[in-house]
């Protein structure tokens, strides 16, 4: 028999253990979140005090909320493990299953390789002195370097998404690409760098279909940049393996604004829709009412998900508060919190949030191409290259926007470009 049990459920313990008496031998899975790692003889002992009637095979799992892990607090867990002759495991976050099969789990052996190479990328943005825009570029360019490659259906879903597989592995699909980026910038962890996942669905796929994407905060002195932006570098991938990449930068820190002028529309938000909780930015029953008009909340009704991190950022940003503040001053006083008043006054997702988000130059963009294509190209190719980049993005970008985008790379602040 299996059973599983909250770290901070212990104390419920005996009362499992004893509906389960007549049970041969059970495996007693014990979820811990990853804080508690560093004392895990401790947590062993608490386990093994309750537990000491009983026919157990005891395993723990620490629950990762943030992929900037210590590596030795991996390797510590490891020695633990071989000492007390107990299986340890680890759990990503953002691919929790819900049976928790141990399949699904991950190995010691596994997340040590990977923090290792997580560890290794994150020396090379260290070791080049990027700035938050070109580590973000440098990230995005890490990644999408990548061919798309769906896991077998006898295989985890976990091996294609989860970064403790996608960075030891071939297996790699929407929410890997975004994985991996997160991990880089989460083990960066600095205050002006921060990528949020989201969820959308596009008209063209099955219902059923969502798709990760990202949004990001990116604040940058050296080349004058605040803003939220979008990403999608599954868009971005290399859609076969070969030695010279096409490095498609089409969905790359996107203003939020054009996710309405995307030719594949994202999906639009139904009644039904599960990605948006009562916890989050907005009240799913607002989004509904709100959603009937396009107008009204159009990049709620093109599936952007105010995420908590996200809604947390925005709280924390001083210029969304003095913007919003000032905006909406008659509701200052009856709510306490900016969040609480973005509640009531919803038009802030669509009208307002696109006062911070922004295009960012074909000339910035050059400068940071310049100095992160030497990661990955021989340094007297790098010039040219990325003038190469800029007008191959130039030349498709209308594939996949309207006119009226206002991207980077669109015909809206580039009209030269198009009529070379």
């Amino acid at each position: 028999m299996k059973l599983v049990i909250d770290f901070f459920d212990l104390q419920k313990l005996p009362q499992y253990l004893k509906k389960s008496s007549n049970q041969r031998q059970i495996s007693l899975y014990i979820r811990c979140p990853f804080d508690v790692a560093f004392v895990c003889d401790d947590v062993y002992d608490d386990v093994t005090k309750l537990t000491k009637n009983y026919n157990l095979d005891i395993k723990l799992v620490f629950a990762v909320e943030n992929y900037n892990i210590d590596l030795n607090t991996l390797i510590k867990l490891k020695t633990f493990s071989k000492k007390k002759c107990i299986n340890v495991f680890l759990e990503d976050k953002y691919e929790i299953s819900e049976n928790y099969y141990e399949e699904d789990y991950i190995s010691l052996e596994q997340a040590i390789e990977a923090i290792k190479k997580l560890d290794n990328i994150v020396k090379v943005v260290k070791s080049y002195n990027f700035s938050p825009y070109e580590t973000l570029l440098f990230a995005y360019l890490f990644v999408t370097k990548r061919v798309y490659k769906e896991e077998s259906s006898k295989m985890s879903p976990a091996m294609s998404r989860s970064i403790f597989y996608t960075l030891n592995d071939k297996y790699i699909v929407c929410t890997g690409y975004c994985n991996i980026i997160k991990a880089i910038v989460d083990k960066y962890n600095i205050s002006n760098l921060k990528v949020f996942n989201n969820t959308i669905k596009y008209d063209s796929w099955d219902s059923r279909d969502l798709h990760a994407t990202l949004i990001s905060y990116v604040k940058d002195e050296k080349y004058g940049i605040d803003t939220y932006s979008y990403l999608d570098p599954t868009n971005d991938s290399e859609q076969t393996s070969k030695i010279k990449r096409d490095y498609r930068l089409r969905s790359f820190m996107l203003p939020i604004s054009d996710l309405k002028h995307i030719l594949d529309r994202p999906h639009k938000l139904e009644s039904n829709v599960e990605f948006f909780d009562k916890n989050e930015f907005a009240k799913i029953e607002e989004l509904e009412s709100v959603c009937k008009n396009e107008n009204l909340n159009s990049f709620a009704y093109d599936g952007l998900n105010f995420s908590s991190d996200l809604r947390k950022s925005l709280n924390d940003n001083i210029n969304v508060i003095n913007y919003y503040s000032k905006k909406y001053q008659d509701l200052k006083q009856k709510y306490s919190s900016m969040i609480e008043q973005i509640d009531e006054k919803p038009e802030f997702l669509s009208e307002d949030f696109c006062k911070f988000s922004k295009p960012i130059s074909l000339a910035k963009l050059k400068i940071a191409l310049k100095k992160v294509l030497p990661c990955f190209e021989e340094e007297d190719e790098v010039t040219s290259l990325a003038d190469k980049i800029i007008e191959d993005n130039v030349k498709y970008i209308n594939q996949q926007y309207d006119e009226k985008a206002t991207n980077a790379f669109s015909k809206k602040h580039n009209k030269d470009y198009f009529e070379k």
